[in-house]
């Protein structure tokens, strides 16, 4: 039963979350059902957690909602500086694309390369630059034809709902932090991974690390037809894989059962941020990490699906509104309800 006490909060939480997102009522049913059954629950502890995972949840779409729906105002003209992590840059040709912050706001950076230096130079970045932006600030445009993709929301998942695009004023290197240095060494490694042979690069790069380079989409063409990359990120199964290569190496060093799980509690959330963080593998990483802990020690009974789909919906209401969270998702919920 413990199962499908998680199912109903977390379908419960991500109506909530689409009602407060979308102001479409007929989510309002799906609530109440949901509500229906989570009170047949009479525990106090799970009263607890609702309410508590009910306001964090509502908070957090209350904030996507604002950024959804605030359209900031175009400037014509408008310099900007921002920070940028080396694997944020996407380059194709004389064209580039980051996502840069100033003062904890995120801007969407669209670039127009005007010389051969500076798109070889963000190519080989890895490390983090202060770059000075000159042009427009618009906002990012919405779906313009009924089942498009929407743009405007999936950056407003990110919390972006500004882009600025003109030309690169002035660019310096910026210090590391703990963090930045993971995503330095994601940049690092792609470029390595990059210089493996082909089909071998681009499935190591997109598995391992999540990057995508426009430059391979045509040895991509077969492995998207096939659905064998992507049905291979959404399991997770290189989580798994990853896991227990690290297990086995532990222990073939000797190491006691206690040190290697903490090695595996250690290595998840930073292969999270090395991995790129996307949804699909946020739900493996959790689940991987649940599996993990000692269970006797929380007072509610832990269903690593249900708890993982409850902890990424509070970090990312919209979590089943993008396509990505469905498929990541929807297996599993299928087998748990069948």
């Amino acid at each position: 039963m413990v199962k499908y006490r998680w199912l109903w909060l977390a379908a419960g939480l991500n109506c909530f979350s689409a009602l407060i997102v979308w102001h479409q009522w007929w989510w309002l049913i799906g609530l109440v059902g949901c509500v229906v059954q989570y009170v047949r629950f009479t525990d106090i502890r799970w009263w607890l957690l609702g309410v508590v995972v009910a306001v964090i949840v509502g908070g957090r779409a209350t904030q996507l909602a604002n950024c959804y729906y605030q359209i900031p105002p175009v400037r014509t003209q408008v310099t900007q500086t921002v920070r940028v992590l080396p694997d944020q840059w996407q380059v194709n040709g004389n064209f580039a694309q980051a996502i840069g912050t100033v003062k904890h706001h995120q801007y969407l950076i669209r670039l127009r390369l005007q010389t051969r230096q500076e798109q070889q130079t963000l190519q080989h970045l890895t490390t983090p630059v202060q770059v000075t932006v000159t042009g427009k600030q618009l906002p990012i445009a919405p779906a313009t034809n009924f089942n498009a993709f929407d743009r405007r929301f999936w950056y407003a998942t990110q919390g972006i709902n500004c882009q600025v695009t003109g030309r690169i004023k002035q660019m310096s290197r910026q210090s590391a932090s703990k963090v930045a240095y993971l995503h330095q060494l994601r940049t690092q490694l792609g470029q390595r991974f990059a210089c493996l042979p082909q089909p071998l690069a681009g499935y190591a790069q997109r598995i391992l690390l999540g990057l995508k380079d426009a430059t391979l989409a045509p040895q991509m063409t077969t492995a998207k037809q096939l659905g064998i990359v992507h049905l291979f990120c959404l399991s997770g199964l290189h989580v798994n894989v990853l896991c227990q290569g690290l297990a086995r190496g532990a222990k073939w060093l000797r190491c006691p059962k206690i040190l290697i799980t903490l090695l595996q509690l250690i290595f998840l959330p930073i292969y999270w941020v090395l991995g790129g963080g996307a949804v699909s593998l946020s739900r493996a990483v959790l689940m991987a990490e649940l599996k993990l802990l000692p269970r006797k020690r929380w007072q509610l009974p832990l269903d690593p699906w249900g708890t993982t789909l409850v902890l990424v919906t509070c970090w990312q209401p919209s979590v089943l509104m993008t396509l990505g969270g469905q498929l990541s998702f929807f297996i599993i919920i299928c087998i748990r309800i069948f």
